[in-house]
């Protein structure tokens, strides 16, 4: 990689990248794009302290990789960080400007800060039915009040859709002249597109952490309706079975009904692909900000069953691969299974998906030229 340019600037403007939060999934994937759209600037006026937990990322000579894994140990240990020790890397390396990649804002801190969003659930009722434990809801509880507080005293707001900010902006009387859009990158390709699947070799994947309001529990019911009706499907999750008790619970509701439903634990972005490649993405959850894996799928001209949300329809309208089935109605699920079973699927070519997108650390850029006293030459 060649060294950053060069500047007139005595004093390199100092941005400090929050994410102690990101291991792995989603959250893992939006630290790592940040990251390496931050490279691709090769921008010597700036400097980025990016604070972490567990991930390994590449520092440069403008990039700072401040590594945290203690934060993990437990709820106190964050706290500890958001609430004492975050001050503390903020005066030590003059930061001037806080970038937050996990929806809140550090605590008690008088810097500037721009939140990235990828939260939705203050948007739909806390609730048991959602979020599946008593005790979860207490806790997301407590979350939708922080994320709703950082929103209001956060200097700017990036969301991934339009969708996201009008209902924020609704819901909760927030500032929408302050919100920007940012679309989610999209740029692999990947090495194979689902060009139909074989009526034999049909099977169906659902990329997705077990979390009550991603709704696998529709998919285990539409799988049961199916095999009362004589008909064995086949799926894979991309979790583990003995991850945490809910998916035990499901893992024991497999094994008790004899599914053909395996988990598979994470996968590799090349080997998510190559499952979109040659299966079905069933897309069932009902609560989303990027919903990444509709989008990956249109990548790699897979077929999709969807769940029939908002955000579903936005991101997969005029693509001709795809269903919709009402919102955990496990019955027209299994019709919509039932009926792709039936023989060869056969899918449309379509052209290559182009999504328009800003680089975020660019837009945090433009952004701190907006609320600095002092001007940035971009």
């Amino acid at each position: 990689m060649k060294s950053p340019e060069k500047s007139t600037r005595k004093h390199a403007s100092r941005i400090f990248v929050y994410d102690i939060a990101a291991e792995s999934g989603g959250a893992l994937s939006v630290l790592r794009d940040y990251h390496d759209q931050a490279m691709d600037l090769n921008r010597a006026d700036i400097e980025w302290y990016f604070a972490i937990s567990t991930p390994n990322l590449q520092s440069t000579s403008n990039i700072k990789i401040l590594r945290f894994p203690w934060i993990k140990k437990s709820i106190l240990h964050r706290a500890f960080f958001d609430y004492i020790y975050s001050n503390y890397i903020l005066n030590k390396y003059k930061i001037d400007y806080v970038v937050s990649l996990q929806n809140i804002t550090l605590p008690f801190c008088s810097k500037p800060q721009i939140v990235s969003l990828h939260n939705v659930l203050p948007l739909s009722p806390c609730n048991i039915a959602i979020m599946g434990a008593l005790k979860a809801v207490i806790k997301q509880f407590f979350v939708n009040m922080r994320i709703c507080k950082s929103l209001k005293k956060a200097d700017a707001v990036i969301a991934p859709a339009k969708w996201i900010r009008d209902e924020y902006v609704r819901k909760f009387a927030l500032e929408k002249e302050k919100w920007f859009i940012a679309p989610m990158r999209m740029d692999y390709v990947p090495e194979k597109k689902c060009i139909g699947i074989k009526k034999n070799d049909i099977g169906f994947f659902y990329p997705s952490f077990v979390i009550p309001y991603k709704s696998h529990n529709v998919i285990l019911r539409a799988f049961r309706l199916l095999q009362d009706r004589g008909i064995r499907a086949h799926a894979i999750f991309t979790d583990y079975a003995d991850r945490n008790k809910l998916t035990k619970t499901i893992s024991n509701y497999i094994r008790r009904n004899n599914l053909a439903i395996n988990f598979v634990g994470c996968l590799t972005r090349e080997e998510v692909y190559d499952c979109y490649s040659k299966m079905v993405l069933l897309f069932p959850s009902f609560i989303e900000t990027d919903a990444l894996p509709l989008k990956e799928a249109m990548v790699a001209n897979c077929y999709i069953i969807a769940a029939d949300t908002l955000f579903s329809r936005e991101i997969l309208d005029d693509y001709p691969n795809c269903d919709f089935f009402k919102v955990d109605d496990a019955t027209v699920l299994s019709l919509k299974i039932e009926k792709i079973l039936q023989k060869d699927l056969v899918v449309n070519e379509v052209a290559p998906v182009n999504q328009s997108y800003i680089s975020r650390p660019v837009l945090c850029l433009d952004i701190i030229e907006k609320i600095r006293p002092r001007k940035l030459t971009l």
